[in-house]
């Protein structure tokens, strides 16, 4: 029976669903049977079937974001195309409904929510799988799960941070190379991103038109966290351009609820000179990083960032040690207050050739780290094929 964490991680423990303190799993399993979610509380005990077919299991493992079950879709998809003989099982901690719609044509192929880390819930999903190969995906491996996947064939990870505790690994392919370094023990691909491969690359500024109707403005994006940052940046961005349309991402959103508009609720048709809106629908990010004059981004958080830098508007950072890559600096701006943030979009404003500039920067680092990604996701899929 796993022990009871320390105090001072108490609370955390009691709000994981999907860790090994018996207290937190019986509480939320209790939760999801009465909010109708008996298949997840069920899954949470390692109670799942794998596709009704002939052939080994590969078990790719997501977490609980977007992100990360998006490319477990993708990576389904392709390793699919590959391997017609095997049976595919994605399991995650969050339903996204829309993203797994994609594997609804997709033969002897699995997909719900996965086990738990508690010793008994793990080794019956192994019990259950049997699988010949694992793959984390963006999910840092749980310490149970991780030691108990040593006697699968082949463990692969991608784009996760160091384990809690020991893995054994047949390949690591990170993101980045600080995450590189947090992995001991395994042999490692070039860092590159592979969510990059999923991101819309041309895109048409239409949305531009849509926004502004007959008026002639700019947009701007604005992501980050901080609430308080946030509203010091937008009160001083509206000051100097005020008939200027501009959108906010991040966390930070919530603190401007009241005055925001959400792209959810936008009816295609021009908003007034000086809007605010809200980006709560992320399929419009990449048609928003196509119309931007610029972004920024008070913490450069990879999955909008690159979005940014492909859509080729001029990107900024409040943070430049914190680049997924220190080469992207070279297309990145630091920026590091609203003084100079005013300054340099000023100078977009007045000199258009010299923010095409700042986004076709933005845009070569961007299919720099694609093709790195086309290389190594090749491999990838060749290494999965070559499995037996």
């Amino acid at each position: 029976m796993a022990r009871a964490p320390k105090p001072r991680r108490l609370e955390a423990a009691l709000a994981d669903p999907m860790g090994s303190f018996l207290p937190a799993l019986w509480y939320h399993g209790l939760r999801d049977r009465l909010r109708g979610r008996a298949a997840r509380a069920r899954a949470r005990w390692g109670r799942v079937r794998a596709p009704a077919a002939r052939g080994r299991v590969v078990w790719l493992v997501a977490g609980a974001t977007r992100e990360s079950v998006g490319l477990g879709v993708a990576l389904v998809q392709a390793i699919r195309l590959r391997r017609l003989d095997i049976r595919l099982v994605l399991t995650f901690e969050t339903e996204f409904p829309d993203l797994l719609a994609g594997l609804a044509e997709s033969p002897k192929t699995g997909w719900g929510y996965g086990a738990c880390d508690h010793p008994l819930a793990v080794s019956r999903m192994l019990a259950r799988l049997s699988p010949l190969g694992v793959i984390f995906v963006r999910r840092c491996p749980r310490p149970h799960l991780a030691r108990a996947v040593g006697q699968v064939p082949h463990v692969l990870v991608i784009d996760a941070e160091g384990p809690e505790g020991p893995l054994r690994a047949e390949r690591i392919y990170p993101s980045n190379a600080s995450q590189g370094a947090s992995w001991r023990g395994a042999t490692q691909a070039p860092a590159a991103d592979l969510a990059t491969l999923l991101i819309p690359a041309q895109v048409e500024p239409n949305f531009k038109s849509l926004i502004n109707g007959a008026s002639s403005r700019h947009l701007w994006w604005l992501h980050g966290d901080d609430g308080g940052r946030m509203g010091a940046l937008l009160q001083a961005v509206r000051s100097h351009f005020p008939d200027d349309v501009f959108f906010l991402s991040g966390r930070a959103s919530e603190a401007f609820a009241h005055s925001l508009l959400p792209l959810s609720r936008w009816e295609r048709a021009a908003v007034p000179g000086g809007a605010l809106v809200a980006v709560d629908v992320l399929q419009w990010l990449p048609a928003l990083a196509a119309s931007a004059t610029g972004a920024h981004f008070e913490r450069p958080e990879p999955s909008f960032l690159w979005v940014a830098l492909a859509g080729g508007c001029a990107v900024s950072c409040a943070d430049i040690d914190r680049l997924p890559k220190p080469a992207l600096s070279e297309a990145v701006s630091w920026l590091a207050g609203p003084d100079e943030l005013i300054g340099t979009w000023s100078r977009y404003r007045a000199d258009p050739i010299f923010a095409r500039g700042r986004g076709d920067a933005a845009r070569r680092v961007f299919w720099e780290e694609r093709r790195l990604a086309g290389e190594i996701n090749e491999e990838l899929l060749e290494r999965i094929f070559a499995w037996s």
